[in-house]
């Protein structure tokens, strides 16, 4: 399955990650989710997904320059694969 989704982080201050959620609903922790990000703002860099668990999954963002990063709304894609056996 593949789906579009909106993304709006909070300001990442400069030099550091930011764990980002968002609700796949019925992703589960044996299933496999990959997130083709859109073009991000200079400085910020998609660290990928870190965990699905019921329905959200996290992935993490982080800022590469010194100062704080204000990302704007982006749509993003996600594939998602369900595991069986």
């Amino acid at each position: 399955m593949s789906k579009i989704f909106a993304v709006d982080p909070d300001s990442i201050g400069g030099a550091t990650c930011a764990d980002v959620t968002t609700t796949v609903t019925g992703a589960d922790v044996d299933d496999l989710i990959v997130l083709y990000p859109p073009v991000l703002d200079a400085g910020i860099v998609y660290g990928g997904v870190m965990s699905i668990a019921s329905g959200t999954v996290t992935f993490r963002l982080c800022n590469v320059t010194a100062s704080p990063i204000d990302d704007t709304s982006k749509s993003w894609r996600y594939f998602w694969m369900r595991r069986t056996g």
